[in-house]
């Protein structure tokens, strides 16, 4: 028996002769016995067939560790004759064509530039590459193509970071490989509030919120009157303790890996602070960033307010010249014809806008 390949008539064995000398390649033989036997012969005596036996002899060609180069029409011949044919074909699961054997591979740009996205991977037949990004409501992205297969991002923005799946398949299996797109930009501060209105001595909170990458440097200013825009530091004065901490504080909280949010608390609003500006300002190696909030004072006072600071009795308010004015000023009233004329209620409202305009 002869084996060979009919592509490139390379001889591999004849008979159990090596001609080839790649030891991937074995052969076997294997003899068997084959039985032939005629109905119409038949023993008169015993009633029996006459059997004929044959003997037959059977090569077994064996590839070790077959490759692509492998593939072709093997041939076993017997005097020239085509005993049998076999067409080999070899099929390869995808793999990535990359010299990065790490799981993740690491892009890094800065917003406004562009960047490409490559994948690259082999097989047989040809893997169907996929890309998919990930947990992102902001852009989805689903593409379909052979190797290779690319995503050109242009003016690169924050929403465009994320990770991003490289999806190679063919009939045999899928592979994936992770890409990281981190997209670096200079922080972004933003918030809610823009103008907030109170009264002395009341608690205020104030909240901002910096995107940013890389880490920012977060601080808190507070630009007193007539200052002439000279700013002061509260996180300095945070950070060395220089406070009561019952009075005020400074809490900063990372959201996620792009995303802080920083809480201004002040428990009593001094008088100084009221009709001046608070500014959340935020800086990387990319640029920096502000936002101002107006602590305004409050001129209308509430419900809550009112009954706080209700005149009861003219003696509760003789403490001060201020008190002892009003006092004298309540008691000409309830001398005034007018003022007798008035309902109650009307005459409790003179009451509170008066001390309110003395107060004050």
């Amino acid at each position: 028996g002869l084996w060979l390949r009919i592509e490139d008539a390379e001889v591999f064995f004849y008979s159990l002769s090596r001609i080839n000398s790649d030891h991937r390649f074995q052969v076997e033989k294997r003899a068997s016995i084959k039985i032939l036997s005629s109905p119409s012969t038949w023993s008169s005596k015993f009633n029996q067939h006459q059997n004929q036996i044959q003997e037959v002899i059977t090569y077994i060609l064996t590839i070790d560790d077959v490759n692509h180069l492998d593939e072709g029409n093997y041939s076993c011949q017997v005097d020239n004759r085509i005993i049998k044919l076999y067409q080999l074909n070899v099929v390869e699961h995808p793999r990535f064509v990359t010299n990065d054997y790490s799981s993740t591979t690491t892009y890094r740009t800065q917003m406004g530039k562009n960047v490409t996205l490559s994948c690259r991977a082999q097989g047989k037949p040809l893997p169907l590459i996929t890309w998919i990004k990930k947990a992102d409501i902001q852009k989805s992205i689903n593409i379909n193509c052979t190797s290779p297969c690319l995503i050109n991002i242009v003016n690169a923005t924050k929403f465009d970071a994320g990770v991003y799946e490289c999806i190679a398949a063919n009939f045999i299996r899928s592979v994936v490989r992770i890409y990281e797109l981190d997209v670096q930009y200079p922080p972004d501060v933003s918030s809610t509030q823009l103008k907030v209105h109170r009264f002395p001595d009341d608690s205020v909170t104030f909240v901002c919120f910096v995107d940013s990458n890389p880490d920012p440097n977060i601080r808190w200013f507070h630009i007193p009157i007539d200052s002439n825009n000279n700013r002061i530091d509260l996180t300095a004065y945070h950070q060395q303790q220089h406070y009561n901490s019952n009075e005020w504080s400074i809490v900063e909280e990372k959201l996620n890996s792009t995303r802080w949010k920083t809480v201004l608390y002040i428990k009593h609003v001094p008088k100084r602070f009221l009709n001046t500006e608070f500014i959340c300002y935020a800086k990387n190696k990319l640029g920096d960033s502000k936002y101002s909030i107006h602590l305004a004072e409050n001129l209308r006072r509430t419900d809550n307010h009112v009954k706080k600071h209700r005149i009861t009795t003219t003696s509760s308010l003789i403490a001060s010249k201020d008190d002892e004015y009003l006092s004298l000023k309540l008691l000409s009233d309830y001398k005034d014809v007018k003022f007798r004329r008035m309902d109650s209620s009307r005459k409790k409202a003179h009451h509170r806008r008066l001390y309110v305009q003395l107060f004050y």
